[in-house]
């Protein structure tokens, strides 16, 4: 973002109370707890582009609610939402990859997903988004747990 924005809860790689543990991955060690899953962020310090931060869904919103405003008032965000949201490589028949997210209805919606269950669905052309926070690892890897939540809100946000 190219100004501060008030995100008062969200967190950078750190073991706080405002933090869930998560992943058990070895049995008899501790969960994780104020860290990543993804191991390259570990090795990087716990803080990567791409993992270790923790927010809440209410800095989410504030957040896509930004997004949205600034592609709309054409500033400087929302000219780097409208580039990132440019396909650059097909991933599956009716998605494709941008910069940071997936792209599904021609490029219409931006969605990006968290290993632990966190998704953030953007559609710039009706200014609607949909956050939805889980703890999906918790009891394990979730592999398709989640399709169905996040199938349903990527088919809500699509309607016009």
């Amino acid at each position: 973002m190219t100004a501060p924005a008030p995100f008062p809860a969200s967190t950078l790689a750190t073991r706080t109370s405002r933090v869930a543990p998560t992943e058990q991955v070895l049995a008899g060690a501790p969960r994780i707890w104020g860290g990543p899953h993804d191991q390259n962020a570990a090795l990087m310090g716990g803080v990567a582009g791409h993992a270790g931060v923790f927010s809440t869904p209410a800095d989410l919103a504030t957040y896509a609610e930004h997004l949205l405003t600034s592609h709309a008032a054409g500033s400087a965000d929302g000219d780097w939402l409208h580039r990132s949201m440019i396909a650059h490589v097909a991933i599956q028949p009716g998605a494709s990859r941008g910069l940071a997210w997936v792209l599904t209805h021609d490029g219409m919606i931006a969605g990006h997903h968290g290993f632990t269950g966190t998704s953030l669905f953007l559609n710039p052309g009706n200014g609607r988004y949909i956050v939805i926070c889980t703890n999906a690892v918790y009891h394990g890897r979730p592999g398709e747990r989640l399709r169905p939540l996040r199938d349903l809100a990527l088919q809500e946000i699509s309607i016009t």
